[in-house]
């Protein structure tokens, strides 16, 4: 029989082989109007062709024994067919379609859809925060049972007590800190940095010295015989300036050289070194403490974004 002898219309059934040689058995009629390979078109499996193992090897590791006595070379690559996997990686096992495995569906362990642990829990990902989980107020819910990448707001407490919610994912990513803990920092920074800066060179800083002259020196350097005082609040005070004043006279009749290092509306005094900072930036503040260690003959190099981070972590750690 050749294709000169029947009509394009027929239903007679022939066979047929296609360009990659899968042969088969179709209607002449049915191949007139457009029906194709069946192995092609993934209508037939043919192994070594259009299986998964065949296609995705990648996939086929993962194939889960829990299918068995089905093997991935007995399925399309484009089956529906809803399976056990279980990854390489982690060895998590779950059910997914085929399909869906083929166009890139991950396991959900892996891409943190999943919680599982030992391998992507918080506990064990991300053990340092464990330290300010705050277990007494997080009943319902444990380190083991969230993923680092969880929206869930909880409870945090940290080593100095103080309690606040924070979402986990923002604790993992930015490691925001306690905010009561970066206030009481960021107000104390001044004086911390600059004794950072004074270790760094050597000197040795006494903090809140009173007995040169009977008051507190907030840092006084002994072997310059110099005190370096940033202004607080209170200074622009009728009472605050007052205090200053004493104290700014008795450094004067004590020898003791006095540096203010001020802000731009902080109230000036004499007898006494006036440092003005340009703004409040913390690039200012290092500038104005390498002008008054440098008024003292001491020279530094600095990096205060560095610098802050530094202080920060370790102020946290006490």
């Amino acid at each position: 029989l050749m294709p000169d002898m029947v009509l394009s219309c027929t239903n007679k059934s022939v066979w047929w082989r296609c360009i990659h040689g899968h042969e088969w058995i179709a209607k002449i009629a049915d191949r007139y109007y457009g029906s194709g390979c069946p192995y092609c078109e993934g209508h037939l499996l043919y192994k070594g062709f259009n299986d998964l193992a065949s296609n995705y090897p990648e996939l086929a590791i993962e194939w889960s024994e829990k299918n068995a006595p089905k093997q991935a070379d007995e399925v399309f690559l484009k089956s529906r067919e809803n399976v056990w996997w279980k990854c390489r990686v982690c060895g998590y096992e779950w059910r997914a379609v085929i399909d869906s495995r083929v166009k890139g569906l991950s396991c959900p362990v892996c891409a943190d859809r999943v919680v599982k642990k030992g391998i992507n829990d918080l506990a064990t990902t991300d053990a340092g925060l464990l330290k300010e989980w705050d277990y007494e107020r997080n009943k319902t819910v444990k380190p083991e049972q969230v993923n680092r990448n969880s929206l869930r707001v909880v409870w945090w407490k940290c080593s100095h007590g103080h309690r606040w919610r924070a979402k986990i994912a923002d604790r993992v990513i930015d490691r925001e800190p306690c905010h009561i803990c970066r206030k009481a920092f960021d107000k104390e920074f001044p004086d911390i940095l600059l004794r950072h800066y004074l270790s760094q060179a050597g000197f040795e800083v006494i903090i809140d010295e009173e007995e040169r002259i009977g008051v507190p020196l907030a840092n006084y350097i002994k072997e310059k015989n110099a005190v370096i005082e940033f202004s607080k609040p209170f200074y622009n005070t009728k009472e605050g300036y007052r205090w200053e004043y004493a104290k700014t006279q008795l450094c004067k009749n004590a020898k003791i050289k006095l540096i203010r290092i001020l802000k731009s509306r902080d109230k000036e005094f004499e007898d006494c070194v006036n440092i003005t900072r340009l703004d409040n930036s913390d690039v200012a503040l290092a500038d104005a403490i390498k002008l008054a260690l440098h008024i003292l003959r001491i020279e530094i190099e600095s990096d205060v974004k560095k610098d802050r981070e530094y202080l920060f972590r370790k102020y946290m750690e006490k």
